[in-house]
């Protein structure tokens, strides 16, 4: 578990010198007569843990930051029912992009909000009739789920994320 006695004196301690905050021992344990590290019972649905002589050799996990690619804008082409995401989603909004739409000509385009989350200070997700120089059909932000936007009179639509910061908030998730 990354815990040990080693360099500590008596007492347990994590080996990357983090703050000792959480044990989780058998009963009785740890006993120094049984070893300098700590391992973790993987059998049980406790997870306790017993400390082992450190040559003993066992599994191991890890921790580590989890990190999360570079959001980029996909170009599309986007098929009918096709989830759409704004770049990042869930984990960063900050990144800006244009989805154009189209159905077949004589159709109407049909926007489906699963899901928004946007500051309402400063981040929009705005739906323009056409691809370029249409209405706004809706200017969108705040918290919203299962509205659905259709153009009257073009079979495109422009589906604009346009965060201006997207601080702690998940973006758009569209079909």
């Amino acid at each position: 578990l990354g815990a040990t006695v080693s360099g500590k004196g008596s007492e347990f301690g994590w080996i990357d010198g983090s703050a000792w905050d959480y044990d989780n021992y058998f009963a009785g344990f740890p006993d120094t007569r049984f070893g300098d590290c700590v391992v973790m019972d993987t059998e049980g649905s406790n997870g306790q843990w017993v400390n082992v002589n450190c040559s003993t050799k066992m599994s191991v996990a890890c921790m580590r930051q989890q990190k999360h690619p570079t959001p980029v804008c996909s170009s599309g082409p986007w098929k009918e029912g096709e989830v759409i995401y704004s770049p990042g989603f869930p984990f960063d909004a900050s990144t800006s992009c244009e989805y154009i739409l189209n159905v077949d000509a004589g159709k109407r385009v049909e926007v489906e909000i699963y899901s928004l989350e946007a500051n309402s200070c400063c981040d929009n997700l705005v739906l323009f009739e056409n691809y370029f120089g249409g209405n706004i059909i809706a200017n969108l932000t705040g918290d919203m789920h299962n509205q659905v936007y259709t153009t009257s009179s073009s079979n495109f639509m422009r589906v604009s994320w346009l965060p201006n910061g997207g601080v702690n908030v998940r973006g758009m998730m569209v079909s």
